[in-house]
């Protein structure tokens, strides 16, 4: 099966950063990495109602590439904790930088401490440039082929169907 088209773009004021540096042990080799999450803040249209919404974005990155050199994916994570600013470092939103970013939805699933397996999606992301303020279009958007897994009318919490059609999908990876 091949992989399905699953892209993500994001654009708006760079909310939150939340990176951190890191080192693991890897066939007796110490592997440095960058990883955390950051917030975009995007006003849009949902549901005909223009919101503010925060959208997490996680990011990773070792410091060398398999072949051994300066991964551009690390040095691009580590931008953002010395070259961009946040709303939350500069007080508000005059200050901050405006943001733009691609990446694609990914499962993150993991066994929790009860045992039992927690799955949610998340946007994953290496690569983040900044915008004009003038240019930037605040947005939040992803396009993906999906198989159907599951499909029902969608019902309210009186169990009177709403007019809307629920679609489970699955991306595959």
């Amino acid at each position: 099966m091949r992989q399905a088209e699953n892209k993500v773009y994001i654009e708006g004021i760079l909310a939150e950063v939340d990176i951190k540096e890191g080192s693991f042990a890897r066939d007796g080799q110490n592997v440095e990495y960058i990883s955390g999450d950051i917030k975009v803040k995007v006003s849009q249209e949902l549901n005909g109602e223009v919101k503010d919404i925060e959208v997490p974005v996680n990011m990773y990155a070792t410091k060398l590439t398999k072949k051994g050199t300066p991964n551009p994916a690390y040095k691009s994570i580590k931008a953002l904790t010395t070259d961009f600013v946040s709303i939350a470092a500069a007080g508000g939103e005059a200050g901050a930088d405006r943001v733009k970013l691609t990446g694609d939805l990914v499962e993150n699933a993991f066994v929790g401490r009860n045992g039992e397996i927690t799955s949610y999606p998340r946007v994953r992301a290496s690569f983040v440039n900044k915008v004009s303020a003038t240019d930037c279009v605040p947005k939040a958007t992803f396009n993906a082929e999906l198989v159907v897994a599951s499909k029902n009318s969608e019902v309210d919490k009186d169990g009177v169907e709403t007019g809307r059609y629920v679609v489970k999908g699955i991306i595959p990876q």
